[in-house]
């Protein structure tokens, strides 16, 4: 009696991990920006991104593991290409998918740890060498007016379309943020605050 023969199997070529990782990061943020986030599922990633899904809990532990990856993605990517116009901040679509993204994932109970931003990061020294551009300040007044812009942009990111929040308001409050940057060496020096 002859033994069945198996048909020869073909494999895929094997991904280097650098690679992968870049192909799953860009195939979740492609997803991502379709906006149902709760529909973007580790095979449909996999399938955009042509790896095994078996991949994604390989190279980054978790979902959340990965989107806390895509997020650090999109901050950089939108800090780079960043300008310092108001229409640039908030039209800046990495960012707002960014902060949104946050949003749902530590409403979800993610640890905020894998999403906290770093002032010491090139993206975070970019963020605070921004005040130099209108005048020098102090480090604590920099560090203070970086936070409430930062907070006044995600919170529009976040809930702008829940607080019928317009772009238009949005520009107002940057609009008057970049006038009290550029007073701010007198606000400091009312505050005690020069160094």
């Amino acid at each position: 009696m002859r033994m069945p023969t198996k048909p020869n199997r073909t494999y895929a070529a094997r991904i280097p991990r650098e690679e992968a990782e870049r192909r799953i990061v860009t195939a979740t943020i492609e997803l991502l920006r379709l906006g149902d986030f709760s529909a973007v599922s580790s095979r449909k990633i996999a399938e955009r991104a042509g790896v095994h899904a078996p991949s994604i809990a390989r190279y980054f532990g978790s979902m959340t593991g990965l989107f806390a990856a895509v997020a650090k993605q999109l901050a950089a990517q939108g800090l780079s290409v960043l300008g310092t116009g108001i229409d640039e901040i908030v039209g800046e679509s990495e960012l707002v998918l960014r902060s949104r993204l946050v949003a749902w994932c530590l409403s979800g109970g993610a640890d905020p740890q894998l999403f906290m931003t770093s002032r010491a990061t090139p993206a975070g020294q970019s963020l605070l060498g921004r005040q130099e551009n209108f005048v020098p300040v102090s480090h604590r007044a920099t560090e203070a007016i970086a936070e409430i812009v930062r907070f006044s942009f995600e919170g529009f990111a976040v809930l702008g379309q829940t607080h019928n929040y317009s772009p238009g308001q949005l520009a107002d409050v940057l609009t008057l943020l970049q006038a009290i940057r550029r007073h701010l060496p007198e606000i400091e020096r009312d505050l005690g605050w020069s160094e």
